[in-house]
């Protein structure tokens, strides 16, 4: 079946980054969803907008690099 089950988020063994827009209308859900994830990162990018991981690649790659360095 489609979709997720929270109830299965803290079994989620592994590093999880979570990368969002600031301002952002989806950040009060991304904090649950980041203490939901016992290994989630929660990071956010100042001034970017939606579609940032187009308009701000290096910012994306370099919040992808730090979490593959943690």
């Amino acid at each position: 079946q489609p979709g997720a089950e929270p109830a299965r988020y803290p079994a989620v063994d592994m590093p999880t980054l979570l990368l969002y827009a600031q301002p952002s209308r989806a950040l009060k859900s991304a904090e649950a969803l980041a203490a939901a994830l016992p290994q989630a990162h929660l990071q956010t990018l100042a001034g970017v907008g939606h579609f940032f991981p187009i308009t701000h690649p290096q910012a994306t790659a370099e919040a992808v690099r730090a979490l593959l360095a943690r």
